[in-house]
């Protein structure tokens, strides 16, 4: 315990500064090169990723047991703040979302003058949401079916917004029901150029461009595991609209029916065409144990919609497919990264969250084991503590941020010193909760 409050201390430290944390990520260049040839920026302001809400994160947790850390939140916020920009796109992970809920976390949000700025960003976050809703529901009939990562997942979507509306304080229900629809009309068939895909068929290819063909993507952070989760979660607050359970149901049998066996258990892949999905025999190979696309996020997917919906059949999928993630690990050692989003924090925290309630000890020793890998990977030659691979990228880099960087790895070791949940709900933000 002693070794990890150590560790999550030091990565605190080196990121109080949040003038000195932008120089020093930026330094050498403000982008990278990604896979798909992407390029993104070092520095993202608003992005729970890579910018000062993320980092917000960090502090509010530790915020609340020790005052000492809500001076780096309320600098972090302020700064985001001050970024802001209303008319880009905004989901959960990116801009006004993203903003408000780093807020939300903080230990004295009623008592520090946030209350106003969140009427204001609340406000502008339902306009934006409804707009993306109406512009989808508006679509010809005769334009290309299925959905898009804006209109439907977790990173920058519908699906991300929803988890927002449902935080408690939050009072906006008929925004979050507007979605909740939204998302249950995504569990219908759609027609394709004659062909009947499920309606979560992504019109645009997974690196974004719209003619690079459609997919269907399994992960939780851009797929329908994402979309299952939140219409789970939903459910257990007590909030449902007309179809909710069926949809509930339809997703995670489908998830089910397309799992593949291997010697460790269930997987799937990441994405696939339409003419592997078609085909059916295209057998996908051991994908990262991570939360955004691996069966970790798939699993906790599978065993929120169980526990909700009483299906003790989709739990002990989820514990097997768990089981054999953390045994493929052993296999194949396919985890080189350290950050929440595809590496070994990601699968850390999502392994003792699902654990709380399976209460399983062989996952309960992978998660002690995995503690303690986390813990190894620290450089304290870095600039914050750790360095963090970018997908694509051949080298560890020095990213500060939630999702990608070391704030999210000190936030997942974090969460190993108490029984207890996150008491920011930090989270929320990977629909872990």
């Amino acid at each position: 315990m002693e070794r990890i409050e150590s560790r999550v201390g030091a990565v605190a430290r080196a990121l109080a500064d949040p003038e000195k944390v932008i120089r020093t990520t930026v330094r050498g260049g403000a982008s990278v090169a990604m896979e798909h040839g992407l390029v993104r920026d070092k520095w993202m302001p608003l992005s729970l990723g890579n910018g000062s809400p993320g980092i917000a994160l960090l502090f509010a947790e530790l915020g609340h047991l020790d005052g000492v850390w809500r001076g780096p939140m309320h600098r972090y916020l302020r700064r985001a703040l001050e970024d802001l920009t209303p008319g880009r796109p905004q989901g959960l992970h990116d801009g006004l979302t993203a903003v408000a809920f780093s807020i939300r976390c903080a230990p004295d949000v009623r008592s520090s003058g946030y209350t106003d700025v969140l009427r204001r960003l609340d406000d502008l976050i339902e306009t934006y949401v409804r707009e993306v809703i109406a512009a989808e529901a508006a679509r010809a009939p005769g334009q290309r079916a299925g959905t898009t990562f804006r209109a439907s997942d977790v990173i920058s979507g519908v699906a991300g917004i929803a988890r927002y509306l449902l935080i408690p304080g939050v009072d906006r229900r008929a925004t979050l029901e507007r979605c909740l629809d939204h998302l249950v009309g995504l569990g219908a068939p759609v027609l394709d150029g004659g062909t009947e895909l499920p309606g979560w068929w992504m019109r645009h290819a997974p690196d974004f461009r719209p003619d690079g063909g459609g997919h269907l993507n399994f992960g939780m952070a851009h797929g329908v595991s994402g979309l299952l989760s939140v219409l789970s979660l939903a459910r257990r607050q007590g909030a449902a609209v007309a179809g909710q359970d069926e949809a509930i149901e339809g997703m995670a049998e489908w998830l089910l029916a397309q799992s593949r066996d291997d010697r460790a258990g269930p997987l799937w892949p990441a994405t696939r065409t339409r003419a592997e999905y078609l085909s059916g025999d295209v057998e996908p190979p051991p994908p990262r144990p991570s939360w955004c696309y691996g069966s970790p996020g798939i699993a906790r997917a599978l065993q929120t919609a169980g526990e909700v919906m009483g299906e003790p059949r989709w739990v002990e999928a989820a514990a097997r497919t768990l089981r054999a993630s953390f045994e493929r690990l052993r296999l194949h050692r396919n985890l080189p990264e350290v950050g929440l989003c595809h590496g070994s924090a990601g699968l850390l925290h999502t392994a003792a969250v699902m654990n709380r309630s399976l209460g399983d000890d062989r996952i309960g020793a992978e998660v002690d084991a995995l503690t303690q890998e986390v813990l190894a990977a620290a450089d304290d030659r870095s600039a914050f503590g750790y360095r963090v691979r970018q997908l694509g990228h051949e080298r560890d880099l020095d990213f500060p941020g939630f999702l990608q960087g070391a704030a999210g790895v000190a936030l997942a070791l974090h969460a190993r010193t108490s029984d207890a949940l996150p008491r920011s709900g930090w989270d929320r933000a990977l629909l872990l909760a």
